[in-house]
């Protein structure tokens, strides 16, 4: 087998001729030079791999894993297309699954309270920009508890976006929209 650094200068030369951006091609030679940097003399590719696998668990995230391991399933590839590898196991380039996230969610008192701040603003505003100001925000917050709007779905809504006759929001995404219907109490805050 050639050496390994002159593999992963003709692999970044054929990044280059596919024409991979200048970072693709800059991060790609990057990670298979941190895969070939682990080679020991007359080792099996397989053994690698795993030796390699388990430093990237050491060292980086899921994500930077699972990108690195990408960048060295392409550079196996490009090897193997070249007969500088005898097949590898790809089970050992499986990509990590990620831990899933436990989101916390407020009690209903803590929902509750949240719900009150504008309404207990209002009341106590000292002028009509404060009370107006009160207002539209108590809306704006009532619009996110009750229909689980994004920030950025409310920010995008204009009134003709509303149907108070028949109690639907339409809530505009990138590329698509969604109606979604809302409640008597809703209908009233958005009235006022």
């Amino acid at each position: 087998m050639e050496n390994w650094q002159t593999l992963v200068a003709a692999y970044k030369a054929h990044l280059q001729s596919v024409g991979k951006s200048s970072y693709t091609v800059k991060q790609y030679a990057l990670d298979a030079k941190q895969f070939a940097d682990l080679y020991k003399e007359d080792e099996l590719v397989n053994d690698l791999l795993t030796r390699y696998v388990e430093f990237l668990k050491e060292q980086y995230t899921v994500n930077s894993i699972n990108r690195k391991l990408a960048v060295v399933r392409s550079f196996l590839v490009f090897l193997y297309m070249r007969q500088e590898v005898d097949m590898y196991n790809e089970a050992l380039l499986k990509p990590m699954m990620k831990e899933p996230i436990q989101l916390s969610v407020l009690s209903t008192r803590q929902v509750e309270q949240s719900l009150s701040v504008w309404p207990s603003c209002q009341l106590s505003a000292d002028t009509d920009e404060n009370e107006w100001l009160a207002i539209r925000n108590g809306a704006i917050t009532e619009l996110i508890a009750e229909l689980g709007l994004k920030p950025a779905e409310v920010v995008k809504m204009q009134w003709k976006h509303i149907d108070f006759d028949k109690n639907m929001l339409t809530v505009l995404a990138s590329k698509a929209y969604r109606t979604i219907a809302f409640s008597l109490k809703l209908h009233a805050v958005l009235t006022h």
